[in-house]
């Protein structure tokens, strides 16, 4: 789907929708499954926001994001990034009180929009669906979401596309590092700064990783018949 939200929108199956009450939009599993938010984490696990462990994913932050909850997670997973449809009938399942706890909280915590969200971005199948986890298999979500139903090989270069997508972002994470420890003295878009973050070794690496997954994502999409408005 190239991350484009018209296209997710004009390829879904509003039936499965209503049937399911709560789907993630996103079928590529990473990040975010499997068992990616671990229940009471201690400082190192908590990569996140270390100094926070104690407001992260703990009886302290549910109490008041779900007072009148029923469990506490084990371990939370879904597809990140809060790209779901849900019917009236599951929004109307929960209380309003439930509702406005969340809303609340927003409001009033001190802890940035960059962790706040992310926060969110994981407790919509705990809200909706009642569960910690979620993480269908990926030839299921575009078949029973969108009508996209792969074939073996298809299935195989989504899968292949998914892991390369995450090798980009691992590779952003060695690129961050490069620039802290060998070129963050230099002016920021200064010709040296250029220069420094070019010579990084892995950039080859990462544009080859690159070519590939746009060739994949192209040939997905022209296989698979996907609507582009």
């Amino acid at each position: 789907m190239a991350q484009d939200g018209a296209i997710m929108i004009n390829n879904l199956r509003r039936e499965h929708v209503i049937d399911q009450g709560y789907f993630n939009m996103r079928c590529e599993l990473y990040p975010g499954c499997p068992k990616w938010i671990k229940w009471n984490p201690t400082k190192e696990e908590n990569a996140w926001f270390p100094e926070r462990t104690a407001d992260l994913f703990s009886e302290k932050l549910w109490d008041r994001l779900f007072p009148n909850r029923t469990h506490n997670p084990g371990t939370l997973s879904q597809p990140c990034c809060s790209q779901f449809a849900l019917s009236r009938d599951r929004i109307r399942s929960v209380p309003l009180s439930q509702y406005e706890a969340l809303r609340d909280w927003l409001w009033e915590t001190d802890i940035g929009s960059g962790y706040s969200g992310r926060i969110m971005e994981y407790i919509w199948q705990y809200l909706w669906l009642d569960k910690d986890e979620h993480c269908p298999a990926i030839s299921e979500c575009y078949c029973k979401g969108y009508g996209l139903c792969l074939e073996s090989e298809q299935n195989q270069k989504v899968v292949r596309y998914n892991r390369l997508r995450q090798q980009m972002d691992e590779q952003m994470t060695v690129f961050g590092n490069w620039d802290r420890d060998h070129c963050k003295q230099l002016g920021d878009g200064t010709p040296e700064k250029r220069k420094c973050k070019q010579g990084n070794p892995e950039v080859p690496k990462f544009l080859q990783i690159r070519k590939e997954k746009n060739a994949l994502e192209e040939s997905l999409a022209e296989e698979m018949g996907i609507v582009e408005p």
